[in-house]
């Protein structure tokens, strides 16, 4: 299986990560009224160049807007799941990859350090 190697292998993993995060009860309430046409671009921007693939160059805060979301532990398991299968569905496999889950158990361990967790999730 080939590794991620551009912003569009980012963007297929990102979008079927998000596919799967909507369809999920645990996570789907988190994007009631988020515009994923505005919000995927800056997530698929913010994943190429935290991976160093391609000109991308994310400018902003991540973890400013996931401040306002109240998580739960089982939001943090079901993202980090989502992840993975969307990295599987796509047929990717290789160092990056082992980066990029790498990376967002840090963010997760960031974030929880950071954000109480809560039972309810709540709107962005």
């Amino acid at each position: 299986m080939p590794d991620l190697a551009t912003y569009e292998d980012v963007a297929a993993v990102v979008r079927t990560q998000y596919d799967l995060l909507l369809a999920s009860t645990q996570t789907a309430p988190h994007f009631a009224g988020v515009d994923l046409e505005h919000h995927l671009p800056r997530v698929y921007t913010f994943w190429a160049f935290t991976l160093g693939l391609g000109d991308a160059s994310y400018r902003g805060s991540v973890f400013e807007p996931h401040a306002r979301l109240k998580l739960a532990e089982e939001d943090y398991t079901v993202w980090q799941a989502a992840l993975k299968t969307a990295l599987e569905q796509n047929g990717f496999s290789g160092p990056v990859c082992g980066s990029m889950i790498a990376k967002a158990r840090m963010m997760e361990f960031i974030f929880k350090s950071k954000l109480p967790t809560t039972g309810e999730p709540t709107e962005v």
